[in-house]
């Protein structure tokens, strides 16, 4: 009996790919495909599949991600011939993983890397010509480096306390472990930014490679590797031991989400104003309105959880805080903050740090300094809770201790605080 001809769903565009992968059997591209870095992030997982390459490509450019896979033991098998420079082409800052491919019955170049792309790649069925590695390993850092630093050091020390960079490498479609990259292997713009170093101004400085990296052993050409993307480190100016720290941005599907690091010192003393108490409640602040509603979230709390954002705030190592914050189908910039609190002798010092402003692509609207290197104090009214007359004496001439008295200044700002994040919250619910 003759098996019933083969019908195929044609594809034209990465969307069309992506929603016929895992509900048809057999796809054809009609047309050359790109992922760029508006599109989507596309993760696809397909089994049992064929696709037909039809002279066709699909091009990863700068900034896009796409990844494509069957399952392990039954993978997709890849038939017909790819486009000039081969089916999947991953051009310099583009993103390919490629997992569980058959290409026994595939004609010509299945793979081409260009230096810089990043490749990686496992469980492939192909021969070794058709896959064209980049010829240099590509760097891709974990995220941006932060470093506080005081005032009045010179270039050289400058350079001498800038932090390691965590860098991963890709090479021969592989993935090393992490590992750091030592400052002195980079070359810093330090001198380009010199000015605004010196007047004390946030500076994101960029580094390149001064020649090949010696680190990781399985290195096999010598050459100075190629980045993924630049090599960066916000550099903070202290003022009284306390800085706004980095943030990192990862795109998703849905919108920005953003990790932060924040520096507070573990004391504060107001001028004129006695020393504090270690520090206390740590909270971080955002707004998508330009400030005139602010959403708190207070450390190691379970966090704000909407339609419209999320945001969790926890106490790392060393009482170090740090947040991670997402928003999702985010079309305008939107504003972050942090505050400390500490106890004084009949008040409690608030400090905040700088207000940073970003866009839906991650980056500073305003890379410049946007204010002082420590924030601001706000000093708020709390006297000590009135002193409770002793009782009188137990029979057995003991005292029974006292409970601590909450100050009724406090109790109120806890109350109106709480008020506030109730109301945020009806705001977003109405306007979502």
């Amino acid at each position: 009996m003759e098996a019933p001809p083969i019908v195929w769903t044609e594809v034209s565009t990465i969307e069309e790919l992506c929603d016929a992968g895992g509900s048809s059997e057999s796809i054809r591209l009609t047309a050359d495909l790109t992922v760029t870095a508006s599109d989507l992030q596309f993760y696809t997982c397909w089994t049992p599949t064929t696709l037909d390459a039809n002279g066709r490509h699909i091009r990863i450019e700068a900034g896009g991600c796409f990844s494509f896979s069957g399952n392990s033991g039954d993978p997709v098998v890849i038939q017909g011939t790819g486009g000039e420079e081969g089916l999947f082409q991953v051009s310099p800052g583009g993103e390919l993983e490629l997992w569980d491919l058959d290409a026994s019955q595939y004609t010509g170049t299945l793979v081409r890397q260009e230096e810089g792309g990043w490749l990686i790649e496992g469980d492939i069925t192909a021969a070794p010509e058709q896959i064209v590695y980049a010829q240099a390993p590509v760097l891709r850092p974990r995220f941006t480096g932060f470093a506080a630093l005081p005032l009045g050091l010179s270039q050289e020390e400058l350079a001498a306390r800038l932090p390691d960079t965590e860098v991963f490498a890709s090479f021969q479609g592989q993935q090393s472990m992490m590992f750091s990259l030592p400052a002195s292997q980079l070359a810093w713009d330090i001198e380009e930014n010199w000015a605004d170093i010196s007047a004390g101004r946030r500076t994101l400085l960029h580094a390149r490679l001064s020649g090949p990296v010696s680190v990781e052993d399985w290195f096999e050409s010598g050459l100075t590797p190629t980045l993924f993307a630049p090599i960066t480190c916000e550099l903070a100016t202290l003022v009284d031991s306390a800085a706004i720290g980095q943030i990192i941005a990862h795109h998703t599907t849905q919108g920005s989400s953003y990790e932060l690091h924040f520096l507070f010192p573990d004391r504060v003393q107001p001028e004129g104003l006695p020393l504090s108490e270690e520090r206390g409640p740590t909270c971080v602040e955002l707004t998508l309105d330009e400030g005139e509603t602010w959403l708190s979230v207070m450390a190691d709390e379970e966090g704000l959880y909407t339609d419209l954002l999320y945001a969790t705030l926890r106490n790392g190592r060393d009482k170090k805080p740090w947040a991670s914050v997402g928003i999702y189908q985010m079309e305008t910039s939107y504003s972050v903050r942090a505050w400390a609190e500490y106890e004084g002798e009949g008040y409690t010092y608030r400090l905040y740090t700088d207000t940073l402003e970003l866009s839906p692509n991650g980056a500073y609207v305003d890379p410049g300094p946007g204010g002082s290197r420590g924030g601001t104090v706000a000093i708020i009214p709390d006297p000590p809770a009135p002193a409770q007359p002793d009782p009188a004496p137990r029979p057995s001439g003991g005292s029974r201790p006292q409970k601590p008295v909450r100050s009724p200044v406090r109790s109120a700002v806890t109350a109106a605080r709480l008020k506030g994040i109730s109301i945020c919250l009806q705001w977003l619910l109405q306007n979502a």
